[in-house]
């Protein structure tokens, strides 16, 4: 699992709890806080944080999902 989320998140605690919990039952995966930002920061185009997380997202998807064929 693989969470990015802004440090002025207004789910921000449901998120930590969410990212503990599946740390603590999984072993293993990532969790970032982009300070300052906000809810879906992602969907802003123009913030290079944006491009960022994205990137960081794309790549993770990437070593963890295989095609079926």
């Amino acid at each position: 699992m693989m969470m990015i989320t802004g440090s002025r998140e207004i789910l921000l605690s449901d998120t930590l709890r969410i990212a503990q919990k599946a740390l603590n039952d999984q072993g293993g995966g990532r969790f970032e806080i982009v300070e300052g930002l906000w809810h879906v920061f992602c969907a802003n185009p123009s913030l290079p944080e944006s491009h960022d997380a994205i990137g960081k997202l794309a790549s993770f998807f990437a070593k963890h999902l295989t095609q079926e064929g």
